[in-house]
C-alpha cells in the first residue's frame, strides 16, 4: 500500500506559478506564510502521531531553501511567522506537564522562551507582538484566555480574564501602533 503525506507548496500569484517546497515522506501540516510571502513555516512529523519538529522555507532570488528550525524529540506544533521569526508551541522534557511559547530568528540564532506558569498555545505573530492562547493554573478556575507578548518592551498583557468561557485566538496584525486580535 502506499501512503499519501502532504506537501509544502508555493503559488506565485504574480506569476501564477506553483512550486513544490518539500518532497518526502513525512507530514507536513500547520503551514503559515509571512506577509511578504517569503517565508513559510510548518510542522514537519514523521508520523501522523509523532512529535513534530518546525521547519521554514526562505524565498531568496526565486529560490525556495527550507531548513529545520527545531530538532527535539518533544512534540511542536502551531508555527506562525512573521518573516524575520518563527513562533511556535512547544512542550520541553524538562516541563513535561505544560507547553510554552518558543522563537527563533528566520535567519539563525538561539530560541527564545516565554516560560509562564500554566499552559500556552497557538501563537501568532505579526510586527514585534506575539498573541496566544494561554490557561493559568494558579486561577481558581482556569480557562483559555487572550495574552499579548511585545518583544520590544518586554512586556505581557492578558487580553481577556473571563473564567466561564475558553477564548480562542484566529489572528493577529499590527499596523502603527494598532493590535488587531
Amino acid at each position: 500500500p502506499t501512503s499519501v503525506t502532504a506537501e509544502v507548496m508555493a503559488y506565485d500569484l504574480t506569476t501564477s506559478t506553483a512550486l513544490r517546497v518539500t518532497n518526502d515522506t513525512q507530514f507536513d501540516r500547520d503551514m503559515s506564510v509571512a506577509p511578504s510571502g517569503n517565508v513559510i513555516a510548518w510542522a514537519k512529523c514523521p508520523t501522523s502521531t509523532s512529535p513534530c519538529d518546525i521547519w521554514q522555507a526562505v524565498k531568496a532570488d526565486g529560490v525556495w531553501t527550507a531548513s529545520q528550525v527545531t530538532s527535539t524529540a518533544d512534540p511542536e506544533t502551531f508555527p506562525d511567522t512573521n518573516g524575520t521569526l518563527v513562533v511556535y508551541g512547544g512542550v520541553r522534557a524538562a516541563n513535561a506537564t505544560s507547553s510554552d511559547i518558543y522563537w527563533k530568528p528566520v535567519a539563525g540564532g538561539a530560541e527564545s522562551q516565554l516560560a509562564r506558569v500554566g499552559e500556552q498555545r497557538n501563537p501568532n505573530i505579526s510586527a514585534n507582538v506575539i498573541a496566544f492562547e494561554g490557561r493559568d493554573l494558579l486561577d481558581a478556575s482556569p480557562n483559555w484566555d487572550i495574552y499579548l507578548y511585545d518583544l520590544a518592551s518586554p512586556q505581557l498583557y492578558r487580553l481577556t480574564d473571563t473564567p466561564a468561557l475558553q477564548e480562542t485566538l484566529n489572528d493577529i496584525s499590527v499596523v502603527g501602533t494598532r493590535v488587531r486580535v
